[in-house]
């Protein structure tokens, strides 16, 4: 085996090499000058005039007509043309003259290039014919089926191989009119800052669809058991069918236009849809309308394990549409949301589980009885009313916590509760001024003894009032117990909760 090794070597005349020869391995690092190759495996031209630091490297595998093949700081004066079969081909920072080019003649296993800059012919692997790169980093591995792009890349309609199975696309831009044509066979996809016009075979239904920079499409796992799908920032026209497999669909300023549908089988178990606009039907969701997302917060839809029931959490959101919970939620958490006026969150009856944090507006529930869990958390400024279809009786435990740190709970067993209801003026003041805010009415509070509950309750009452205001029960409390008048009157409170617990 005939071996050829160079170091920090100028050539002041043109370094000519027969890669027909039988040199079975040459390397030459950190040169600087011109390198001619000659012969049917590689010809061109490679020049770095500059610094000591272009590398090549020209490797026959043992036992195999294969060849791997590094280039480094170097610009290709004249066209380089590859003709052996290559085992890989590495580029890192080479660049072409504007009249020249590389092409890749035979096959090639596996490709590394970064920071390229220049035209590339490739042929027959990716059927890449006269495509031009600039600043880009590119691979693909034939042992793998993997295909990654990232930076920019001009291409003509160009149809992906079936082999690839991964394919990951950052900075394409598609040539007027052209159409870069992916396969069904695909397991992942990554589609980000691309430029042009996709067509998406048979997948979920997209048909053929316009990108800009800002879309962006991630398939994970297609071909497996647990797929997920994140769209983010698509408008979509055409209704989609997504696979059976794909457990966690997530939207992110998707717009779906012309009473389009999201279509998710009975495998997915998580959809997350943030400030978009779209429809979800789901085989869970029983109700025979689909369920609509408007443009507006962040939606939770998790399937629960055993039963064709979900968890919803909604956040962040202004509601501007009536909002009636679908019959198949056992579990809902609200936050932050805003209901404006004359509509409401109309809560089904198989809800066993209602969290509401920091919201305003109407919440229509059936009794409270119905529920395992009931909590209402504020600490903003907030006008809150729940409100119960079905009167009654009931024990509440609502704590306040004040900016001194301190909380204090109190039991407040009511009878015939049909609401509660919080008012602006009831945070954020201190609260000698809530409690004699004229609009702070009061009613009568029994006191009963304290040790029935949990633990933590040092005080518990009695009320007949059906319309319960966590204010009005604390302006109570300071009319009979003088001393946290004094201890708090000078306080704010900063958050108040209000949760259900069962008589004992």
């Amino acid at each position: 085996m005939t071996s050829i090794s160079m170091v920090n070597v100028v050539f002041p005349e043109p370094f000519v090499i027969d890669t027909n020869s039988n040199i079975e391995k040459l390397t030459i690092n950190c040169y600087m000058g011109t390198i001619r190759l000659i012969g049917t495996n590689i010809s061109g031209l490679l020049t770095n005039l500059y610094s000591l630091s272009a590398d090549l490297e020209i490797i026959k595998l043992q036992d195999e007509m294969k060849y791997n093949v590094k280039i480094r700081n170097t610009l290709i004066s004249e066209d380089l043309k590859i003709y052996c079969w290559l085992k890989t081909l590495e580029l890192n920072t080479v660049r072409d003259k504007i009249t020249s080019h590389i092409s890749v003649m035979s096959k090639c296993e596996s490709m590394k290039l970064r920071n390229h800059s220049g035209v590339l012919n490739m042929q027959p692997n990716l059927c890449f014919e006269m495509v031009f790169f600039s600043r880009a980093e590119f691979g693909y591995s034939m042992n793998t089926n993997t295909l990654v792009l990232n930076g920019e890349l001009r291409l003509n309609t160009f149809f992906l191989p079936r082999w690839i199975e991964h394919l990951e696309l950052n900075g394409l831009i598609m040539n007027n009119f052209e159409v870069f044509h992916l396969h069904n066979d695909l397991s992942d996809i990554e589609i980000c800052n691309c430029i042009g016009t996709f067509n998406f075979a048979d997948t979920f239904n997209i048909g053929e669809l316009s990108i800009e920079h800002k879309n962006v499409i991630k398939v994970n796992n297609l071909k497996g058991l647990r797929a997920n799908v994140h769209f983010k920032c698509l408008m979509l026209n055409r209704s989609l069918t997504i696979s059976d497999n794909v457990a966690w669909i997530e939207l992110n300023n998707v717009i779906m236009e012309n009473d389009t549908v999201m279509n998710a089988l009975s495998g997915c178990e998580l959809i997350t849809i943030s400030w978009s606009l779209c429809a979800i039907n789901w085989p869970i969701i029983k109700e025979e309308d689909v369920m609509i997302c408007p443009k507006s917060g962040l939606w939770g839809l998790m399937r629960c394990p055993e039963d064709d029931l979900f968890e919803f959490d909604l956040y962040n959101a202004t509601l501007t549409e009536q909002f009636v919970m679908s019959s198949s939620v056992v579990k809902a958490c609200l936050l932050n949301v805003k209901v404006l006026r004359n509509i409401s969150v109309v809560v089904n009856k198989s809800c066993k589980d209602l969290q509401l944090e920091n919201c305003t507006g109407a919440v229509i529930c059936h009794s409270l009885k119905l529920f395992d869990t009931f909590s209402v958390t504020c600490f903003d400024y907030s006008a809150l009313f729940v409100h119960f279809t079905e009167s009654s009786d009931v024990t509440l435990e609502i704590s306040y916590e004040f900016n001194c740190r301190i909380v204090l709970r109190i039991a407040l067993r009511s009878n015939n509760l049909s609401s509660i209801f919080l008012e602006r003026y009831s945070l954020n003041n201190k609260v000698a001024e809530v409690t004699n805010h004229n609009t702070c009415s009061s009613f009568a509070l029994v006191p009963i003894a304290p040790e029935q509950f949990a633990h933590n309750i040092e005080y518990a009452y009695e009320t007949k009032t059906t319309n319960i205001d966590p204010m009005i029960i604390w302006k109570e409390h300071i009319s009979i117990n003088k001393a946290h008048r004094r201890l708090f009157g000078s306080q704010e409170i900063t958050q108040i909760n209000v949760r259900s617990f069962p008589h004992n």
